[in-house]
């Protein structure tokens, strides 16, 4: 299990391995989400790029359904303020 999968995990409160995959390629989507918005690459060390997919990837593991009680369902406003954020800071330095 990669770290990135287990924290994922971790903060959707998952404990069984049943949606590993799912959840690998909702990562894998978030990142490309991302850097399609800010055109930004992920860096391990990148606190808010790492906090953005886990919102990213949280708003559609919860959100899979293709039918909801909501009329749209909206990117929530943190995920919308920490990719604009990661957009106007830019790439942070590897080492730090």
């Amino acid at each position: 299990m990669t770290s990135m999968l287990s924290d994922v995990k971790k903060y959707l409160r998952v404990d069984f391995n049943n949606d590993d995959d799912y959840i690998e390629d909702l990562i894998k989507m978030s990142k490309d989400y991302i850097y399609g918005q800010t055109d930004v690459e992920y860096a391990e060390n990148d606190l808010l790029y790492k906090q953005a997919i886990l919102l990213t990837v949280a708003n559609f593991y919860d959100n899979r359904s293709p039918i909801s009680e909501k009329a749209i369902i909206e990117t929530p406003m943190s995920l919308t303020q920490l990719i604009k954020q990661i957009g106007m800071r830019g790439p942070i330095n590897e080492q730090g």
